[in-house]
């Protein structure tokens, strides 16, 4: 290596610490900002979705040989920051991952009830399912569910009793104002971005 190129290198290093630094910060930061914004009116379901498709996301990135997170409780907090890990990622509050999210249990949080599944009982979980529903009727508000590929769907109805199976998950209409967001797909071994026009 010449000493011309050596020279740039040590220049161009200190500058891509720097940028990695400041991502390492900024990025927790502004999932942190995410989790706790408050959700436009009547749009808390749909809010909620999203943001637990941004943590199945990032679950499966963390942690490839498991996949996607089974139930709410993995995805929520742990009893100390120093305690995140694969069984307690940390991604989203106390309150939307309670720790009775699992199997069918409901998570509450902003006038809505909240359920992961997947249809694997063991890691690696190849996929889940969220649903969302009103804890009390209103016409206003609907049933949200998503499924791996992170497409909200919308359904107006009655609060659920239960939460979807994934066939009905897939079968309810998805909101024609979301499915131009980006769609995540996630295989065992990466998670891809790819942004549909």
């Amino acid at each position: 290596m010449s000493a011309k190129a050596k020279a740039l290198f040590l220049k161009i290093v200190p500058g891509i610490v720097v940028v990695l630094i400041v991502l390492g910060v900024l990025i927790p930061n502004l999932h942190r900002s995410r989790m706790t914004a408050d959700p436009p009116l009547g749009g808390a379901g749909e809010w909620n979705v999203l943001t637990i498709n941004t943590a199945e996301v990032t679950y499966a990135t963390f942690y490839e040989k498991i996949s996607y997170a089974p139930n709410l409780a993995v995805l929520g907090p742990a009893p100390t920051t120093r305690d995140c890990g694969a069984e307690h990622a940390c991604l989203l509050d106390n309150v939307v991952a309670c720790p009775g999210g699992i199997g069918r249990g409901w998570c509450v949080k902003s006038g809505y009830r909240y359920n992961i599944q997947s249809s694997s009982s063991e890691p690696p979980y190849k996929d889940y399912w969220v649903t969302a529903t009103p804890i009390q009727a209103d016409p206003k508000l609907k049933n949200y569910c998503s499924t791996e590929d992170a497409v909200i769907r919308i359904e107006p109805g009655a609060s659920l009793k239960r939460p979807y199976t994934r066939d009905e998950c897939l079968a309810v209409p998805p909101d024609i104002q979301t499915a131009t967001v980006p769609n995540w797909h996630s295989s065992a071994s990466s998670a891809i971005l790819t942004i549909t026009h």
